[in-house]
């Protein structure tokens, strides 16, 4: 957790927001576009793995090209890792982090509120308070030799293997860098200052029971290529296909409402900011406050609407016939309804003439009565 440390305040031109907010306005649309087409992708894949996947519990050449899961036992003979960490494992995750200035920014009228954090990020935030550059960087290395049963894993499939062990003690090196329990640092862990390194792995263990739902060519696994992209599912411990394949669209699904919610909010950002010239000159006569109070709700609105007929605009493109469904179904319904509309109206009107029919007699033996008496 970061501790606040620093804050000031600035103005920035209504211009200078106005441009920010189009800039804010176009990525939403672009984010949400891309979102709803990876969807689409990934629906693909989960109907081609359901359709074709074949449970394998060896080698047999007649899967040859075949979709297959399988689930062994991995291992390897070759350490890998850099200078400082070399370990037989199957997969290793070098993290590094450097404690830096994170800045936040928070707009009331024309001004900016401006909040400096200090924290442990593996991301370079370049603000002007921190170094330009990180003097190490987090990697990723792979054995190439990984053995899974009687099956040998390509550099597509190895690719996707996810760590789950924490190196808890590192061992000391000559390195400049002081090892403490999970870290190689080279500052006080305690009490660290900006531009400190930590240094922290995890890993995939040897002998690790791996589950995978790739292609089999030979005896050697690798991703299966189609037009939604390479079909790869791997994970830890023994899971069957029909769990694997859950996983994944549990996963996909809880991606795409992510992405649509971050879409949103960033639409909403972007019309906030485009209303900043606007929000100024409101501001000369001390409402500026009262403009972005009563701004809140039609941006809301106009944002959801846009972001709405965005993702309609994206299934049209990538899943047509879906699209096609539910456009015909809406159709239907309105035209149920409106039929019921017109009915309702038509018993309506009929009921009405039949009660002026009936009173019709005794209003005019009154307006008879009224002309005697005149």
């Amino acid at each position: 957790m970061g501790l606040f440390n620093n804050e000031e305040e600035s103005t920035k031109s209504p211009v200078a927001n106005f441009i920010i907010g189009i800039l804010l306005f176009l990525g939403a649309f672009v984010l949400l576009f891309w979102n709803e087409g990876n969807y689409a992708k990934n629906i693909t894949k989960e109907k081609f793995i359901n359709n074709n996947v074949i449970n394998v519990t060896e080698y047999r050449p007649e899967n040859n090209g075949k979709l297959v899961h399988y689930t062994g036992v991995a291992t390897t003979n070759e350490f890998i890792g850099d200078k400082d960490l070399k370990v037989r494992v199957l997969v290793l995750d070098k993290n590094a982090e450097m404690y830096q200035w994170k800045e936040t920014r928070r707009r009331s009228g024309r001004y900016s509120r401006t909040k400096y954090y200090k924290i442990w990020s593996s991301k370079l935030y370049k603000n002007g308070r921190n170094l330009k550059s990180k003097p190490v960087d987090s990697e990723r290395f792979e054995a190439q030799d990984i053995e899974l049963g009687e099956f040998v894993l390509k550099p597509s499939v190895t690719k996707y293997l996810k760590t789950n062990t924490s190196y808890s003690n590192l061992p000391k090196r000559n390195n400049g860098y002081q090892a403490t329990g999970r870290y190689y640092h080279n500052g006080n862990l305690e009490s660290p200052e900006i531009g400190d390194i930590r240094i922290s792995y995890s890993y995939l263990p040897i002998n690790s029971t791996i589950s995978i739902i790739a292609k089999q060519i030979g005896n050697s696994l690798e991703a299966q290529k189609i037009s939604a992209g390479d079909i790869v599912l791997t994970e830890n411990g023994d899971s069957s296909a029909e769990q694997m394949l859950t996983n994944f669209k549990k996963e996909n699904y809880n991606n795409v409402l992510t992405y649509r919610a971050l879409g949103l909010v960033l639409m909403f950002i972007s019309i906030m900011c485009m209303l900043e010239p606007l929000s100024s000159l409101f501001g000369i006569i001390g409402l500026g406050w009262l403009f972005n109070f009563i701004s809140i709700i039609p941006a809301i609105i106009i944002s959801a609407t846009l972001s709405s007929f965005t993702i309609a605009i994206a299934w049209v493109l990538y899943r047509p016939m879906v699209s096609i469904s539910l456009i015909a179904a809406i159709a239907i319904i309105l035209n149920i309804a409106h039929k019921k509309s017109k009915k309702y109206n038509k018993e309506e009107n009929t009921e009405e003439n039949d009660n002026t029919n009936k009173y019709e007699p005794k209003d005019q033996l009154e307006k008879e009565l009224n002309d005697l008496m005149k």
